[in-house]
């Protein structure tokens, strides 16, 4: 633990705070040095000034936190979003910059038909579809802006597909931006707003900051209260840890099996892809649809796909749990 160069100097200045209230109360001071106590008096005051102030600054952050500015909130209408500044929107969002845990569940708005385009950032600007029994669902980089697990079905190639692209096409745009809660603050606060693409008219806005979630059930902050905009967008990620194969049967059902989306899978870098895949290969329904090649590459990358089944084939080592 260290001291900051302000708090050294707020320290020094209550330490001569405290001086100077010592030494006004010496008879000595009060008789003989009538300038040194003016200037010892004024020193007081100013310090007086200054924690009146502070609890004064207090009292404002307190009414303005638990404000209603009543922001304007919809329904949100269209099918494409552009996020300008996906650090600060996460922190609005969530109260913590984007990270693991903290990201813009995205993809999930793009695979439950909610958007039909996302685009991220402006350099580069990152924008995300929906695409089916695609190989390159496995080739994007991880990001430093996350919008949740781009990939619905590893074993289908289905993915909300990620692209660097130079202009932005979405129809609607959320803005963000750091803004200080008062004149004597020291305190900043994040404010989102949405707009149409071409126009500065507010379609919603809501206000947030770190550590200040808008999903804490404690929470009962009034200027983040959660609207039909928010209920729709900003809902957290679901968990995807446990394997479940039973949606993507109804992709199957939708779209069809597809070899290369398959061995695209299997040649992943990452482990949980790999995994899904191979279960997903494994089910009954899917088994009797796997060409002998693409069987062969499943069996060639489960071999080390587990640290307990070093030796693991297809299909003869598919877990009897799968349906």
């Amino acid at each position: 633990m260290y001291l900051t160069n302000e708090a050294a100097l707020l320290f020094l200045w209550y330490l001569t705070l405290a001086i100077s209230g010592a030494l006004i109360l010496v008879p000595y001071f009060w008789r003989r040095a009538k300038p040194l106590v003016w200037i010892l008096g004024l020193n007081l005051a100013a310090g007086a000034v200054h924690i009146i102030s502070i609890q004064f600054g207090e009292v404002r952050e307190s009414v303005f936190l638990n404000a209603n500015p009543e922001h304007p909130d919809i329904v949100f209408p269209g099918k494409s979003l552009h996020i300008v500044a996906p650090g600060i929107f996460s922190i609005a969002s969530f109260g913590c910059h984007a990270s693991y845990g903290c990201e813009f569940a995205g993809a999930e708005r793009i695979f439950d038909g909610t958007l039909d385009v996302l685009e991220i950032g402006t350099d580069p600007i990152l924008r995300y579809e929906l695409a089916i029994h695609e190989p390159d669902c496995f080739n994007a980089p991880r990001r430093k802006w996350g919008i949740g697990d781009r990939i619905l079905s590893a074993g289908l190639g289905i993915c909300a597909l990620e692209r660097e692209v130079e202009n932005v096409q979405s129809a609607y745009v959320f803005h963000s931006e750091y803004r200080r809660i008062s004149g004597d603050s020291g305190r900043s606060y994040v404010h989102a707003w949405l707009t149409p693409r071409h126009s500065d008219e507010v379609l919603a806005a809501f206000d947030g900051w770190h550590t200040n979630s808008l999903y804490e059930e404690s929470s009962s902050n009034s200027r983040r209260g959660p609207g039909p905009l928010i209920s729709a967008l900003l809902r957290p990620a679901e968990d995807q840890s446990n394997y479940d194969p039973r949606p993507e049967f109804a992709l199957l059902d939708r779209h069809g099996f597809n070899d290369a989306a398959m061995q695209a899978a299997m040649g992943s870098e990452r482990q949980m892809v790999r995994s899904h895949a191979f279960w997903f290969a494994c089910t009954t329904r899917v088994r009797p649809l796997v060409s002998d090649k693409t069987a062969a590459i499943i069996s060639n990358a489960a071999s080390g796909l587990f640290e307990n089944r070093p030796d693991l084939t297809y299909p003869a080592g598919c877990p009897n749990w799968l349906p």
